[in-house]
């Protein structure tokens, strides 16, 4: 299997489905980010993302990233409501919280001060493995210093086991994607290095899920839907220029709606992937 493809690693007995998650956590970068502080308050049904709607984002002011996207067009189950006054009973029965840590510019560095300031949190101290999904989305940042993964990924395999530590068992982790495709690589030489992050992304989820069995580790590949759309933009929505804005927002963030695509993507993957008996 391509390292590029999203991937069921491993499931385990504590995956009830993805309409069973009522707790998304999240650590990442600004592709992830809806604040610019890493997150201190925790969300509520009214506020799932634990600020005001949309967050501070990386893409157009006002409008959402692909955590967003997720929580009012393609979790299963009711949707939050952002123009609502009061959200619908149903959603209010079972809502889907984003703890999302992600801070723009992050490195391994930055994602494990997100990790430890999860870990100082009253929600790490009561944790459902049955109902919590926590994902890392990082690695852009990473290549743009070094063309050797291993001391990030050597890191996300220590973030993966402190949350091991403390309950959590159902982990996604996002690969990256072609950056080299966007303005911000436009005229450069490019060395392959973010396929060499996701191979070896791949193999350090491998080994984590080996050596703990009743963990389910899932990989989704953002950098299989970018290259998707990119291949064929006008039947995604997209115009075809080159570097069109209706892709970027600027030389390295996408648009919302490139996040909507990628919320779609990464719903209807998490779907598939069937509960455990």
């Amino acid at each position: 299997m391509s390292a590029t493809m999203s991937a069921v690693i491993q499931v385990s007995g504590t995956w009830k489905g993805f309409g069973n998650i009522r707790h998304f956590v999240i650590f990442g970068d600004s592709y992830s980010s809806v604040r610019d502080v890493i997150q201190t308050a925790e969300p509520t049904a009214n506020l799932p993302l634990g600020t005001e709607w949309p967050g501070f984002t990386w893409n157009e002011p006002d409008l959402p990233n692909w955590v967003g996207h997720l929580l009012t067009k393609y979790a299963p189950g009711p949707k939050y409501d952002p123009s609502a006054d009061k959200q619908d009973e149903a959603y209010l029965a079972a809502p889907l919280f984003a703890y999302d840590y992600a801070i723009g510019g992050a490195t391994f560095l930055g994602v494990r001060h997100q990790v430890e300031r999860f870990l100082r949190s009253d929600f790490s101290k009561k944790i459902d493995a049955k109902d919590s999904l926590f994902a890392f989305w990082y690695g852009i940042n990473d290549c743009a210093y070094s063309s050797d993964p291993k001391p990030s990924l050597t890191a996300l395999a220590d973030f993966l086991d402190q949350l091991y530590a403390t309950g959590a068992r159902n982990f996604l982790v996002i690969d990256v994607p072609p950056i080299q495709k966007s303005p911000a690589y436009k005229g450069r030489y490019y060395d392959g290095r973010f396929e060499s992050w996701n191979t070896e992304l791949k193999m350090t989820i491998e080994s984590f899920s080996s050596a703990h069995t009743d963990a389910t580790t899932l990989i989704f590949s953002s950098h299989s839907i970018f290259s998707a759309f990119l291949n064929e933009r006008e039947k995604y929505g997209f115009d075809s220029k080159p570097f069109s804005q209706s892709i970027w927002m600027d030389a390295l963030h996408p648009t919302s709606k490139v996040h909507d695509v990628v919320a779609e993507s990464m719903s209807t993957f998490l779907q598939s992937v069937p509960a455990s008996s």
